[in-house]
């Protein structure tokens, strides 16, 4: 096995998955939960309920036990330990404490939706338990089949208890749909990057380096720029597929885009342009720099081979072909073609100029 480690693209390690948003989204609800419950002690102790307050103290305590979960990234126990905790919670207050014009029991309204916000497909089991116990909490609230009423309030305070319910809900709908939005707009702009990248070798694709060059030169013919245009293809790589296995001639890709990209400015552009062929725009050379570039990349490949743990390093060479972007690109990419086919023809494992 090669020692090689494969190159991991950058926007891999920070793009957001479905999963990611799942969890942030259980983060948020998290976070609703404990200030809206803090907030819900310092109303009732404002109004004088001390049972509430403890019952509200204790729930509150509860949400913040939440959050180690999610700091260690056990996320269903976090999201069950949530919606069974503001299940139990509302059914405390709507079934016992209070009654329905309390308006707690219109929190499972806004359980049943973020549920298949929060669980995933394959935590589906949990969503319906959770499904369905908000559906009897509604149920058995609005039919008052439990004993209830132990606190009575007044029309005043029943309308500032159900504002209190719906804008904590409103808050909970809002703040998870920004959590949404960030993530689906962070989950296209992934999508820009890997349809840019090179599954493979994270080089540019074929597409993106032909849209650069668009942008560089235009349509019109140009005078000269010192730009070079570099074509490249692996000698006998099909001889490393068909002796050792279609993994290590990736390795190989890969090992040698890595030598290729030593040199570059940051203004040059290399691309995988198909199959062991690759391109480079070097921007703003001279011609002895060019031809030191390539001489010291053909020259790294021979002294850097492949390294591979169970048998011999293995070697291989690049042709390349060489033309001045001078006039139209589209013309340069086809003169560095056909020197690129001189090079194969003379012998390989070096660099024709036109």
């Amino acid at each position: 096995m090669s020692k090689l480690r494969l190159p991991k693209p950058s926007m891999m390690s920070v793009q957001p998955s479905a999963e990611d948003y799942r969890n942030r989204a259980a983060l948020v609800m998290n976070n609703i939960l404990f200030f809206g419950s803090l907030g819900y002690t310092l109303f009732w102790g404002s109004l004088g309920f001390e049972l509430l307050i403890v019952l509200n103290i204790s729930f509150t305590f509860w949400y913040f036990l939440c959050f180690y979960p999610l700091s260690k990234q056990q996320t269903l126990l976090a999201k069950n330990m949530l919606f069974y905790g503001l299940i139990l919670h509302c059914f405390a207050y709507s079934n016992f404490l209070f009654d329905k014009q309390s308006g707690m029991h219109l929190y499972a309204i806004a359980i049943i939706p973020t549920s298949f916000l929060v669980y995933s497909n394959e935590e589906g089991i949990h969503r319906i338990s959770v499904i369905l116990c908000a559906v009897f909490l509604l149920w058995s609230t609005e039919l008052g089949l439990f004993p209830n009423g132990y606190y009575s309030l007044s029309t005043t305070q029943n309308t500032i208890a159900l504002l209190i319910a719906l804008s904590t809900i409103v808050a909970g709908s809002i703040a998870i749909m920004f959590v949404f939005d960030a993530t689906l707009k962070n989950y296209q702009l992934g999508l820009t990057r890997i349809s840019q990248r090179d599954a493979l070798t994270n080089l540019q694709t074929r597409r993106v380096f032909m849209d650069k060059l668009q942008l560089r030169f235009g349509d019109t013919d140009n005078g000269p720029n010192n730009d070079y245009l570099l074509m490249l293809d692996v000698d006998d790589f099909k001889t490393v597929n068909d002796n050792y296995g279609h993994h290590i001639g990736d390795k190989m890709l890969i090992h040698i885009s890595q030598q290729m990209s030593k040199g570059l400015k940051e203004q040059d552009l290399l691309a995988r342009f198909g199959g062991e062929e690759f391109v480079i725009l070097l921007c703003e050379r001279s011609i002895e720099q060019v031809k030191q570039y390539s001489e010291q990349l053909l020259e790294a490949l021979q002294q850097n081979p492949l390294k591979m743990e169970s048998q011999p390093a293995l070697k291989r060479s690049v042709s390349i072909g060489i033309s001045e972007v001078g006039q139209n690109y589209h013309l340069s990419l086809k003169a560095a073609d056909r020197a690129l086919y001189n090079a194969k023809n003379n012998g390989r494992n070096r660099y024709v100029v036109v």
